[in-house]
């Protein structure tokens, strides 16, 4: 039985060269300066330092509850979207351009909200910006530290 046929060796010098220059491209971001970052070999300094300011902000549409209590509407009651970033966009959008562009969304997402017979104990609904400290966020402290509420509906009953 035969084997595979013998490599030249100027073959097997290309296939090395091209191993060894792919290899230093790959260790080479390693012996930079670890603040330089580009593409597409990067130091991911965002992951190496403490960042300074810890909060989120986000533009959300909030339903309030009979309680009081604020709880974030999904995409779908929100906007009648499940695109969740078309959803957000949508609602920063509505709160840039002002009250009657606001206006009109949050008396759509109210007559939504009304029909639905799971939100029953939604009594109004608000646009707000809200800013979180992010790992507290994620550690379950869920409240904000600060909160601006752009426009406001009531849900019909």
């Amino acid at each position: 039985m035969r084997g595979w046929p013998p490599v030249p060796r100027r073959d097997q010098l290309w296939a090395l060269a091209v191993s060894a220059l792919l290899l230093g491209v790959t260790v080479w971001p390693a012996f930079r300066d670890p603040n330089a970052d580009s593409f597409p070999h990067s130091t991911y300094p965002m992951f190496s330092y403490e960042r300074a300011d810890t909060l989120s902000v986000v533009t959300q549409v909030l339903a309030v509850l009979e309680d009081g209590r604020r709880v974030p509407l999904g995409p779908l009651l929100s906007t009648g979207n499940t695109e969740v970033l078309q959803s957000q966009a949508t609602i920063v959008r509505a709160v840039r351009l002002g009250a009657a562009t606001s206006e009109r969304l949050c008396s759509e997402i109210a007559a939504r909200v009304g029909r639905s017979a799971q939100t029953r104990d939604i009594v109004r609904i608000e646009f707000a910006t809200s800013r979180f400290r992010t790992l507290e966020y994620f550690s379950g402290d869920r409240s904000p530290v600060g909160r601006m509420v752009h426009h406001a509906c009531e849900v019909p009953p």
